[in-house]
């Protein structure tokens, strides 16, 4: 080899040299930086990324003052008119006649009842009072001959309060035995006394004259008696007797006794 040609390969070994480390030579030195380039051309929205997790609720936070107040709404429209408490029939009219309940000539609210009410249990007796008190009893059959009899089952037992008046009547049914050509008669009594055939303005009496035929005749009489009393106890009887001289005995076939007291 001669030595041109050995100058010519040296000479291509060191420019091979340069040219590598003017390669490289940007990697190692950095250039200075140049300057910005024009904005690009905004890209696409990327897509959505997935919701997030749900965070803590918040703190309750401060009440807020209070508003102005709005203005006033329309009224509504009336509505009808009820029905008045006194009008039973809901006619609208006054009628004096059914609904003037206490009696002043004139319907209104005081005429105005509610509803009747479910009725109570019934309450304790009380005791006696002061006023009037009545008693009763129911006789019995009872043969009544020329002694004074009592009569069965005409007696009567009442309390009397205070002082005052018993005023006792009885009611007799009697049957007479009339023989001929004689009159027959029958007086009887109230008497507080318990056998009793005095007579007296409290007497009374039944008779079949002497003109009428033999025969039974039935009288009813009523007989009655006042007596002025005191607060007690007191019995009233009633006695027959009868005076005759028929064919048989007269009866009494029944009948009852009241009294009332009066203070």
């Amino acid at each position: 080899m001669d030595s041109k040609t050995s100058m010519w390969q040296a000479i291509a070994v060191v420019s091979l040299i340069i040219a590598v480390v003017a390669l490289i030579m940007p990697f190692v030195i950095p250039a200075p930086e140049g300057p910005e380039g024009p904005r690009g051309v905004q890209g696409d929205d990327g897509q959505d990324g997935d919701d997030g997790d749900t965070g803590p609720q918040g703190d309750v936070g401060v009440q807020g003052p209070i508003g102005s107040q709005g203005l006033p709404g329309t009224d509504g429209t009336n509505g009808s008119d009820g029905v008045a408490c006194w009008d039973l029939n809901e006619n609208g009219q006054m009628d004096i006649a059914t609904e003037d309940i206490n009696g002043d000539l004139a319907v209104n609210v005081a005429d105005c009842t509610g509803l009747t009410g479910d009725v109570g249990p019934q309450g304790p007796i009380g005791p006696p009072g002061n006023g009037t008190v009545m008693a009763w009893s129911i006789g019995n059959a009872t043969d009544v001959t020329n002694f004074c009899t009592q009569l069965l089952g005409f007696n009567v037992t009442i309390q009397a309060q205070s002082d005052g008046y018993i005023i006792v009547t009885s009611m007799l049914h009697i049957l007479l035995y009339h023989g001929p050509g004689i009159p027959d008669r029958m007086e009887f009594k109230i008497s507080p006394v318990q056998l009793d055939c005095a007579r007296d303005e409290w007497s009374g009496v039944a008779i079949v004259e002497n003109q009428l035929p033999m025969d039974v005749y039935e009288s009813t009489d009523t007989i009655h008696r006042v007596e002025p009393v005191t607060a007690g106890t007191h019995t009233f009887y009633v006695s027959a007797e009868s005076i005759s001289f028929g064919p048989g005995p007269f009866v009494v076939l029944g009948g009852y006794m009241i009294a009332v007291f009066y203070p």
